[in-house]
């Protein structure tokens, strides 16, 4: 199971990460936070613990939101997307990013993602950052 964090700032911005191109999956790609699930581990603490190991952030006001089923090479991940507070802008990237960037939610559909335009659309709406 995977967990995937989008982060808004104090500004209203959200969090998006450009994907190392030394990665398999998605490289040179946009995407949030995610990971998966450790052993016995909630899809809760995932979105917290990948959401620090990714960006350095320490996340507030966890609320969860829709699991959506993505295709990628050789199978389906079904990701289950939370909605978190972040009070600092300083974001420290691991080795999986290249870059980042904080974006108002409808800007960031202007980017190219990992995952379908409209799974990006249909999760900020279903947590309120986009008007439908």
């Amino acid at each position: 199971m995977v967990a995937a964090v989008v982060i808004l700032n104090f500004q209203g911005k959200i969090l998006i990460m450009k994907r190392s191109p030394k990665k398999k999956i998605h490289p040179n790609l946009w995407g949030l936070p995610a990971g998966g699930a450790g052993n016995s581990e909630s899809l809760e603490k995932t979105a917290i613990r990948e959401a620090l190991e990714e960006t350095g952030l320490a996340i507030t006001n966890l609320k969860r939101g829709p699991t959506l089923t993505v295709k990628i090479p050789g199978g389906a991940h079904e990701i289950n997307y939370f909605l978190a507070k972040s009070d600092s802008l300083e974001v420290n990237l691991n080795k999986e990013h290249s870059e980042y960037k904080w974006v108002l939610p409808a800007e960031a559909l202007n980017y190219q993602f990992g995952i379908p335009r409209q799974h990006v659309r249909k999760v900020l709406e279903k947590f309120g950052l986009l008007q439908i």
